[in-house]
């Protein structure tokens, strides 16, 4: 693997200080880490989540995009359940995803769900990205509860992803965003924060296939060719001509935003967070720290950023990059949801807590 890993041996200050910074959560210390990680299913932050996103039939929610569920979505709830050892809403998730998503004669999944509308899947493209996660979660749950089906789905919808969403363009291995729609004469489209490394390195061990390497090698290279715009930053979309020349895709705004600020995160979480796959992000964050704010998105052909503040989900991603990076603890919690966290920034919160307490699990704390 590419990289320093920050775990088993890893570096004691960034332990240090990943400890600090969520025991700080609650006022606490060190020694009050499995508290605070607790993996019980009554730990308040996946109980409000449930609470504010999880439907009973076991669909989760957008409440920013009309109360929408999407593949991310079950994604997302199924890996926060197994987290937090909640069998019960995890089976409720994965049923409602199977029964109302899946493509018929695959292990793909239709990416939208429009409650109210005649036809609840209006578009059975998949996103990718969201499968990855469903596939993940199932291998995790499998691994927890010692349940084969689990991990069996999981190898079917990594096979599936493999053969169906895995392409070749300029020269590079490429994931595609969905099997319909991102290839055309002009290149493929590709969505960066949908290579969910840490998924990806499950998916490696469930599937042994080559090309699953080869993915997470050539996306590693591809993530430090695409950097534009004054601060060097990741496009939300990259458009990949035949030739192997990369911009920002042509379709979508030139930002760096709500998709890609995902990227960090999931290098860190993979153990890929090296110094300089970091140092860009890191960078143009602590540019406005000094302002006191944290933006929203950054454009890629100027110098302007939102005009409002980064949810509390996004500046989970950047405190995580920033203790990643050896820039210590600055004594600012980790953020816990809110009544003003909508689903993505609650997701994102929930993300960046998980991705900690593996990495500290991983590394050997004692507790977790």
């Amino acid at each position: 693997m590419n990289g320093m890993r920050l775990y088993p041996k890893g570096v004691p200050a960034l332990l240090v200080a990943l400890i600090a910074l969520i025991a700080s959560i609650a006022g606490g210390t060190a020694a009050e880490l499995p508290r605070i990680l607790s993996t019980s299913p009554d730990a308040q932050e996946w109980t409000t989540f449930k609470a504010r996103f999880v439907r009973p039939d076991g669909r989760v929610v957008d409440t920013y995009n009309g109360d929408v569920s999407h593949t991310e979505s079950q994604g997302f709830g199924m890996l926060f359940a197994v987290a937090f050892d909640d069998r019960e809403t995890f089976e409720r998730i994965w049923a409602w995803t199977d029964a109302n998503l899946r493509w018929e004669g695959t292990w793909l999944h239709a990416w939208r769900y429009v409650p109210g509308n005649a036809t609840p899947v209006p578009d059975a493209n998949n996103a990718t990205d969201g499968d990855l996660f469903i596939a993940w979660a199932l291998a995790r749950a499998a691994q927890r509860w010692h349940e084969p089906l689990y991990a069996e789905a999981a190898r079917r919808i990594a096979r599936d992803v493999r053969r169906l969403l895995v392409t070749e363009v300029g020269g590079r291995t490429v994931l595609l965003p969905g099997f319909n729609g991102f290839e055309t004469g002009a290149g493929v489209t590709v969505n960066l924060s949908y290579y969910v490394f840490p998924a990806i390195e499950a998916m490696i061990g469930i599937d042994p296939a080559p090309i699953w390497s080869r993915l997470r090698r050539d996306g590693l290279e591809l993530i430090e060719d695409a950097r534009f715009g004054h601060w060097g930053l990741s496009p939300d979309w990259l458009q990949i001509a035949p030739t192997g020349e990369i911009r920002p895709a042509t379709d979508r705004p030139a930002r760096f935003g709500y998709d890609a600020v995902r990227i960090p995160l999931y290098l860190v979480w993979a153990g890929l967070g090296t110094p300089e796959r970091l140092r860009l992000y890191r960078g143009f964050w602590q540019e406005h720290w000094r302002e006191k704010r944290q933006p929203g998105w950054a454009s890629l052909d100027g110098r302007s950023v939102a005009p409002y503040d980064a949810s509390n989900g996004l500046k989970s991603i950047g405190l995580i990059v920033d203790v990643a990076m050896g820039g210590g603890w600055s004594g600012e919690a980790l953020p816990g949801i809110t009544a003003q966290d909508d689903y993505y920034s609650s997701s994102l919160i929930l993300l960046s807590r998980i991705a900690v307490a593996d990495l500290l699990r991983q590394s050997g704390t004692r507790g977790l």
